[in-house]
């Protein structure tokens, strides 16, 4: 894909390390235009012993020449429910795992509004290790799904149906 990305979306900042190679190689790409980084995280909030930066750290961490960055603290559905208008636009969406669920399925009600038809949206998966017959761990794996429109579309609908349920 040679499209030019100009407004990065990641939810689910965790220790910043993808977010620095996401930020190398797009802002390589956006040159001297700029482009606009929004970082979704629990920040602080984040359950006591889980890896991850405060607030404070992420801005000091990530900041980057030439990238408007924007840090939102929330689970996804708070965030996106804040924010997602805001978000119009985005060229690029990455969706962490090991979000909570119930926040994610809820939040993806807000994506539609935050793409265009060539926004490129990546579901990271992580699969956790298991053991061989005898005993030897086996690494998880990791990779990034890309979702098409309709997708995001269906998981949207599933959203919406499952925050009207709890709104009743």
């Amino acid at each position: 894909h040679n499209q030019t990305i100009k407004s990065i979306v990641e939810i689910g900042v965790g220790d910043g390390s993808r977010t620095k190679r996401i930020l190398e190689v797009a802002g390589w790409k956006a040159g001297e235009a700029g482009l606009k980084y929004t970082g979704i995280d629990l920040f602080e909030g984040r359950p006591e012993g889980t890896p991850g930066m405060s607030l404070k750290e992420a801005f000091h961490a990530l900041k980057t020449p030439n990238v408007k960055m924007q840090f939102v603290p929330g689970d996804p559905y708070q965030a996106l429910a804040r924010t997602a208008n805001m978000l119009a636009n985005t060229d690029l969406l990455i969706v962490s795992s090991g979000l909570d669920e119930a926040s994610l399925a809820r939040a993806w009600m807000y994506v539609p509004r935050m793409l265009h038809a060539n926004t490129l949206v990546y579901l990271h998966e992580r699969t956790s290790g298991t053991t061989t017959s005898e005993g030897k761990p086996v690494p998880g794996t990791e990779n990034y799904k890309r979702l098409t429109q309709i997708e995001v579309e269906r998981l949207a609908a599933a959203g919406s149906k499952r925050s009207s349920r709890r709104a009743a």
